[in-house]
């Protein structure tokens, strides 16, 4: 690189700051590896431009953070579990529950008709989390992600390399 000092020009040698870059990129490969959705998430803005939020735009970005929600439980073993008011079964909450997001996305997207959760009726809400519907819900959001992601590059050489195919389309046999 030339360097203009005092009208002294000096030819300056580019290997540090291609060290130096090269160090950063392993130090976010591997805070990559294991990292959680929502450390992905932050190193994400950190790497590009755009945080992902601003490219999904807000309403796949909270079916994202549903999906790791429900990611979280299903990955740990976790129970699904429900917390009722009072000492009777009549009506449910889920205030602070790992449910909450994931139930509020499906509701938004007419899956779960209400929050209307009994002791009569909170076995069918729970087992909706493990249905064809809710999967597909969660899978279409991951798909059209992918897309806006891929849509998003605007480096022509990135652009043009095909690191993997694309999410294929899933039926449900009826």
């Amino acid at each position: 690189m030339q360097f203009n000092d005092g009208g002294q020009i000096h030819h300056c040698e580019l290997k540090p700051v291609i060290d130096s870059v090269l160090q950063i990129v392993s130090l976010v490969a591997k805070d990559t590896e294991n990292a959680p959705l929502n450390k992905l998430f932050e190193l994400y803005s950190k790497v590009f431009s755009q945080s992902l939020k601003e490219i999904t735009g807000k309403d796949l970005y909270e079916d994202l953070d549903a999906l790791a929600s429900l990611r979280n439980l299903f990955a740990h073993g976790r129970d699904l579990f429900i917390e009722f008011d009072g000492p009777f079964p009549d009506k449910a909450t889920l205030d602070n529950n790992p449910l909450q997001k994931p139930a509020q996305r499906l509701f938004k997207a007419g899956i779960i008709k209400d929050f209307n959760i009994t002791g009569r009726n909170y076995d069918k809400f729970q087992a909706l989390f493990y249905s064809d519907e809710v999967l597909l819900y969660f899978y279409r959001s991951v798909q059209k992600i992918e897309d806006v992601l891929i849509k998003s590059i605007g480096f022509m050489p990135e652009k043009s390399m095909t690191y993997m195919p694309p999410l294929v389309d899933l039926e449900v046999e009826e």
